[in-house]
């Protein structure tokens, strides 16, 4: 819950403040209130703003599914949680690599990191699962790796 309400604020407050700041008056193509970047890097501002509205949508859905307490013991709906979850924090990403910096080159360095963050999650959530594998029947999990290449004999 305090993932989902910390992403929603932080997604709010940068649609409230779009990287590169707002226009302040009018003048030649634009109007005051509008966004710079959206004026003189439409691309970026655009995949900024899908992002973070993506990101502020999810993060909404993920708040909104941990309110009846009943669901939180249901596989299913706990798994629906978790995706929107990474939905929600691959739009926060996104959102950042596309509005933290003006030039491609940081940009490149960002998303850089972005890639390495996600496969270091990958790698995670597959260690992750093949522990609890073993952790719940060790004998299965021995047997089902050498006759069902590691699936945990599901």
């Amino acid at each position: 819950m305090l993932l989902g309400i910390l992403v929603a604020s932080v997604t709010y407050q940068a649609g409230l403040e779009p990287p590169g700041k707002l226009w302040q008056d009018d003048g030649s193509g634009h109007t005051a209130g509008e966004p710079v970047m959206l004026n003189n890097r439409r691309h970026r501002y655009m995949a900024f703003f899908y992002s973070n509205s993506t990101s502020f949508v999810a993060s909404i859905v993920v708040i909104v599914l941990l309110l009846p307490e009943p669901l939180q013991n249901n596989w299913w709906w706990l798994r629906v949680m978790n995706t929107t979850m990474m939905f929600d924090l691959l739009g926060l990403l996104v959102a950042y690599a596309v509005g933290s910096s003006r030039s491609w080159t940081t940009s490149e360095y960002v998303s850089a990191l972005i890639v390495a963050v996600l496969a270091y999650f990958a790698v995670h959530v597959m260690l992750s699962r093949f522990c609890n594998c073993k952790r719940r029947n060790p004998a299965a999990a021995s047997a089902s790796q050498s006759n069902q290449g590691g699936n945990c004999g599901h």
